[in-house]
């Protein structure tokens, strides 16, 4: 009897597959011993692999931790643009509720924090590794971009008063220094104060905004 209609994995789900258990294999290890103490044949052991699908897939156990970062920074710009986005969320307090739900999911834990705080350490001490995580954040940074831009011209915002980029700098500021103060002090830090003062800068921004043209060239990017 010929069976029909069964998928059979592929390759690259295979690949696939055995990278989305590293990676949750990974953020549990990393969470609990940080990020020098965590071995790779701890991890691959925890997703049921050897070490060599570590080295396999990502390399090596600094690339394995830039990819969960990269993960979880994906996810938060997925959700906190829609959330944030005026013209989907009319209603002033609709608005805000939104932005805070995505804060209060999404947002660093004090453990992540830490996590990352002892990984941005030893970055520094690692040249080769500085220049592969500035690299990539300019490539993060350029691709907000795009999106405060498509999003101002959503609103009719022509020439804004800050440039795309500028604002662009504003929101990291605003949610690292915020993410450095709720580590430190979570009960300082509401879940709503975020979403407060990016609805304040998207306001400020649309109303001092001039409908001429600006013809002012960008500010340098870090």
């Amino acid at each position: 009897m010929e069976v029909t209609g069964v998928r059979r994995l592929t390759p690259q789900m295979r690949r696939e597959q055995t990278r989305a258990y590293l990676l949750e294999a990974a953020a549990a290890v990393f969470a609990a011993k940080g990020f020098h103490t965590a071995s790779l044949d701890e991890i691959a052991e925890a997703a049921g692999f050897t070490k060599g699908a570590i080295y396999s897939n990502f390399g090596g156990k600094a690339e394995l931790f830039l990819a969960l970062v990269d993960q979880r920074r994906a996810a938060m710009v997925a959700e906190f643009f829609p959330a944030a986005d005026p013209t989907l969320h009319p209603d002033a307090a609709e608005l805000l509720a939104s932005i805070s739900d995505v804060y209060r999911r999404l947002t660093p834990t004090e453990t992540e924090y830490a996590l990352w705080a002892e990984f941005e350490l030893y970055a520094l001490r690692n040249p080769e590794l500085r220049q592969r995580i500035n690299r990539d954040n300019r490539q993060r940074f350029d691709a907000l971009v795009a999106v405060v831009t498509q999003q101002l011209t959503d609103l009719g915002v022509a020439n804004p008063a800050l440039h795309p980029e500028t604002l662009t700098r504003l929101y990291i500021a605003v949610f690292d220094s915020l993410a450095r103060q709720r580590a430190l002090d979570p009960d300082g830090v509401p879940d709503d104060l975020f979403a407060t003062l990016v609805t304040f800068l998207n306001d400020a921004v649309r109303h001092t905004s001039s409908p001429s043209t600006d013809t002012t060239p960008p500010p340098p990017t870090a």
